[in-house]
């Protein structure tokens, strides 16, 4: 009887380590693709989308993009009108040094401008950038129309104003969405506990989700908004 207790209990030790190990593996961001931590986190930052990346903040020609497409986890994202007509810029700031995996990425393919928190290959590893706070700056020229803009957030709160497009759909998870002064032809908005707030829009249709915190716009009706 003892024999079996002590047999049973060293087979559940073992599996325990096991699980522990194959947990700690997922979430450190070892092995690409396999990163339990953004799972976690709900975001899309991993998984190679065949376009090539260039690490840090730049600029690319207005002319040349019809859509954007943005995934970020910490810190805050903020779109604004530039002054500048030619150029769509973006940057970031952190709180610490970081290193070129660590970086903001970019790509630009067929039209479409693509920002990501950071390398895709490597993922959102928990260990590494559980503190790294990164705040990103995008500056579109006044009038700029696109076909398309995507932007989805973790926590990080996310501020745009001045947009005009075809599309627009802004997601989080914890995080506050504020969009002012928009034009689309269509609108949606998603959020799992963050606060959506909507001033001066103007939308054809429009899909938000839950139910804003606060709306002030002539161009969004009660019978348009669908939770």
């Amino acid at each position: 009887m003892k024999t079996s207790v002590i047999v049973r209990i060293v087979i559940w030790s073992v599996v325990a380590l096991l699980l522990v190990s194959i947990l700690v593996v997922g979430l450190s961001g070892v092995f690409p693709g396999f990163n339990f931590s953004n799972w976690f986190r709900g975001t899309r930052m991993s998984g190679s989308t065949g376009e090539r990346y260039t690490a840090g903040g730049g600029s690319v020609l207005a002319a040349d993009i019809s859509e954007i497409d943005i995934g970020w986890v910490d810190g805050s994202v903020e779109i604004i009108e530039s002054a500048d007509v030619d150029q769509i810029t973006f940057s970031e700031t952190a709180n610490r040094q970081l290193e070129e995996e660590y970086q903001m990425q970019y790509a630009v393919n067929n039209g479409r401008l693509t920002i990501r928190f950071s390398q895709e290959y490597v993922g959102w590893s928990l260990f590494n950038n559980w503190f790294v706070d990164k705040h990103l700056t995008v500056e579109i020229p006044a009038g700029k129309e696109f076909s398309r803009l995507r932007i989805d957030t973790t926590s990080a709160p996310l501020s745009a104003g001045g947009l005009l497009a075809d599309d627009i759909v802004l997601s989080t998870v914890s995080g506050e969405i504020r969009l002012e002064s928009s034009i689309c032809d269509e609108l949606r908005l998603n959020g799992v506990s963050g606060a959506l707030r909507a001033e001066g829009i103007q939308a054809s249709q429009s899909r938000i989700s839950p139910r804003p915190v606060a709306i002030g716009s002539a161009g969004l009706k009660e019978s348009e908004r669908v939770s």
